[in-house]
C-alpha cells in the first residue's frame, strides 16, 4: 500500500497509507482536524508526484506528497470536469453542490469589502481552470452586494453561455446559451461596458426569456465584462441587490472581472 503526507499550512501533516493520493487527502483531512473536506477541488500534479490542492470555495490550500511504493493509477484519476477547453481541468471527487448551497454557506460578515475584493483578486490569480476562477469571482460578487444570484456568462461560437450560476435559478441556467448580443449581459460583454440596471423591464436591452425560462422576475442587474489583451471571454452578472446596486458595488466588480479576465487569458486557449 503507497504512503503520502499530507500537510496543511496551519495544521501541520500526516502520514497516510491508501491506494491513491486523493484518498490520502481525505483521510489526511480528517486526521488534521480540518473543519470541512473539499468538496470541490483544484489541483496540479507535479512531475514529481506532488499534488498542489485549492479548495476554491475557502482557498485553503493542502499538498499531498508521496513517499514510496507505487500507486494504483486505475483508481488515481477523478474524471475532469469540463468540455476540454481548460488547460488545467478541476478535479472534483463528487459532484458540484447546488448553487443556493455554496450561497447559504459563505458567511457575508466574514470580510469587509476591500479585503474580500483584495483576497478575490488574489486567488483568481491563482485559480489553476477556468471554473475555478468564474466560482471565485461570482461568489465574491454574490457576497459582496448580497446579490440574489450571479452568473459567469462565456462567449463562444453560437453564443453567450451561462458556464457559472450561484442563485436560486442556477440550475435551470447552468449550461443554458443566449444570443451574443442578447440582453445587458451580450450588450456589456460586446461593448466592453460595465452598467448598472435599476429596473430591468424598464431597459429595452433586457433579454426577458431568461426570466420565462427560469420563471423568475429580474428587478435589477449588474454586468461587467472579461476582457483582456484584445481578447473577449464574456461577462459577470448579478442580480437584485438587496440594498441596491452602488457605484462603489460596479467599481468593486470591475476589479475582479479584470483579474479574472487576465486569468482567462491564460487559460483559454486562443481560436
Amino acid at each position: 500500500m503507497p504512503a503520502f503526507r499530507v500537510s496543511s499550512r496551519i495544521r501541520g501533516s500526516v502520514d497516510i497509507e491508501a491506494a491513491n493520493w486523493l484518498i490520502a487527502l481525505g483521510e489526511g483531512l480528517a486526521a488534521l482536524g480540518e473543519p470541512t473536506s473539499p468538496d470541490r477541488l483544484a489541483c496540479e500534479r507535479l512531475m514529481n508526484g506532488t499534488v498542489l490542492v485549492r479548495d476554491v470555495r475557502s482557498g485553503s490550500g493542502f499538498v499531498v506528497q508521496p513517499l514510496g511504493g507505487p500507486e494504483e493509477e486505475a483508481e488515481a484519476e477523478p474524471e475532469p470536469v469540463g468540455d476540454g477547453d481548460d488547460m488545467f481541468p478541476t478535479l472534483c471527487p463528487s459532484d458540484t453542490p447546488d448553487a443556493d448551497e455554496e450561497i447559504a454557506e459563505l458567511d457575508s460578515d466574514s470580510m469587509i469589502p476591500l479585503e474580500l475584493v483584495r483576497d478575490t483578486v488574489a486567488s483568481v490569480a491563482r485559480a489553476m481552470d477556468i471554473d475555478a476562477a468564474l466560482a471565485l469571482a461570482v461568489s465574491a460578487g454574490v457576497r459582496l452586494t448580497n446579490a440574489r444570484g450571479g452568473s459567469a456568462l462565456l462567449l463562444e461560437k453560437i453564443g453567450l453561455r451561462f458556464r457559472y450560476v450561484v442563485g436560486d435559478a442556477a440550475t435551470r441556467l447552468r449550461g443554458m446559451r443566449i444570443p451574443a448580443n442578447a440582453g445587458v449581459a451580450g450588450y456589456s460583454t460586446n461593448s466592453h461596458t460595465s452598467l448598472i440596471v435599476l429596473n430591468a423591464y424598464a431597459d429595452p436591452r433586457f433579454y426577458r426569456n431568461v426570466d420565462r425560462h427560469t420563471g423568475h422576475r429580474t428587478g435589477s442587474l449588474l454586468c461587467v465584462p472579461l476582457a483582456a489583451h484584445g481578447r473577449t471571454f464574456g461577462c459577470l452578472e448579478l442580480v437584485d441587490s438587496a440594498p441596491g446596486f452602488s457605484d462603489e458595488h460596479l467599481a468593486d466588480m470591475e476589479r475582479i472581472a479584470e483579474a479574472t479576465a487576465e486569468r482567462l487569458s491564460l487559460l483559454v486557449k486562443p481560436d
